[in-house]
Parts: C-alpha cells; sequence; structure tokens
C-alpha cells in the first residue's frame, strides 16, 4: 500500500470514526486526530477533511469541563495548546485570547489559590500551555503571560527544593485506551508519513510529548 493510500484511509476513519473515540486528548485522541485532518486536508487541498476536523472540536469543547484533567497528554492543557497550533499555522481563523481566555484564567488561578496541590509534572505541563500561547504574535495578554510562566517557574524551584524529583509524564495505561488515535499513536504516524511527502508540515513534531 502506497503512502498516499495509507493518508486516505487513515483521514477517512478519523472523519467517519472519530466520534467514537472516548478520549479527547491531544496526545490519546480525538485533538490529535484534529491536527492531522488539518494537516491532511491542507496537503490534499480537501476542504472536506477541515469541515471533519471541525466537528470533532465541537464535540471536544461540549466534552470538556472544569474538573477535567490538566495534563498534556489527554486533558487541558493539551487540548489548549492543540487549538493554538491550529491558530498559529493558519488552520483556524480564531482569536486565542477570547477562545482560550477561560484555559488562561484557570490555570493562572490554580497556580496562585492551589499552588499546594499542584505536581511538578501539572506546572510543567501548564508552562508548556503558556508558551504556546506566548508565541502567538497576535495575543494582547503578553505581559498576563509572561507573568504567569515567570510564576510558573517561581513554584517549579520551590517544588525542587522541597520534593525529591517529581515522577515525569504521566501516560495512560495502553489497556485503557480504547483507541490510540492520538499524537503518540495513530495520528502521529499519518503526520509522519506527511512530513516525509512535504516537510511543510514538519511543526506538529513541537506539539509531540
Amino acid at each position: 500500500m502506497s503512502d498516499l493510500q495509507q493518508l486516505e484511509d487513515l483521514a477517512v476513519m478519523f472523519a467517519a470514526s472519530g466520534h467514537a473515540c472516548e478520549y479527547l486528548g491531544l496526545s490519546y485522541g480525538k485533538m490529535g486526530m484534529v491536527i492531522f485532518l488539518f494537516h491532511y486536508a491542507r496537503q490534499m487541498q480537501d476542504t472536506s477533511f477541515e469541515v471533519a476536523a471541525s466537528v470533532l472540536i465541537d464535540e471536544i469543547q461540549a466534552a470538556i469541563g472544569i474538573d477535567f484533567p490538566v495534563c498534556y497528554a489527554y486533558g487541558l492543557t493539551g487540548i489548549g495548546t492543540g487549538i493554538e497550533y491550529l491558530a498559529q499555522q493558519h488552520f483556524l481563523d480564531i482569536d486565542t485570547d477570547d477562545l482560550l481566555d477561560e484555559f488562561d484564567r484557570m490555570f493562572a488561578g490554580q497556580i496562585h489559590t492551589q499552588k499546594l496541590y499542584l505536581s511538578s509534572q501539572d506546572l510543567t505541563d501548564m508552562k508548556r500551555f503558556f508558551l504556546a500561547r506566548l508565541e502567538n504574535p497576535q495575543t494582547g495578554k503578553r505581559d498576563f503571560l509572561t507573568d504567569t510562566i515567570n510564576d510558573i517557574v517561581a513554584l517549579q524551584e520551590l517544588h525542587d527544593r522541597v520534593s525529591p524529583p517529581a515522577a515525569y509524564r504521566i501516560r495512560m495505561p495502553a489497556s485503557e485506551l480504547s483507541a490510540n488515535w492520538g499524537i503518540e499513536g495513530q495520528a502521529g504516524a499519518g503526520l509522519s508519513l506527511l512530513s516525509a511527502i512535504n516537510p511543510q508540515h514538519n511543526s506538529w513534531l513541537q506539539l509531540k510529548l
């Protein structure tokens, strides 16, 4: 089977069956599929896959809540970073200062009010989200984002002084994955194929764990 046929099969599967994936995250779940579908649609100049990706984004937005996990791999910081990525790569014409405002305020609030309960990994994942936000040249929240990143760094230094080295990134056990379709699974495999065909698609690599 050719690379192009593999890519088409993967895109069709995600577009037709992505709604069935119960995980929403970037590394493991729907957000990873969204990234692949937008890249595939651009490469093939087929807007039907952009529509399919947008439907998955709507499903993600409808399903997440304030009790959703923070973690990058399958939680809010990864989903937020994925949205910011799509805007910066011009897949979505959106104002992320507006769309991600609730994420900004929620994470910043947790840093100030729940600092005793945040793990080193939580802080690392939040910092990755805010650094992605800061890379947007259109943001009007540069001072807020910079101050929040500095607060995270200060908390990380405190963690390092009072705690042993933190457990690193939490990965979901493979047995718990109903469909490993995210950046660390089949979507990542498809994006690797796209990158081999057209190196302009290499930008997705910044999203990997």
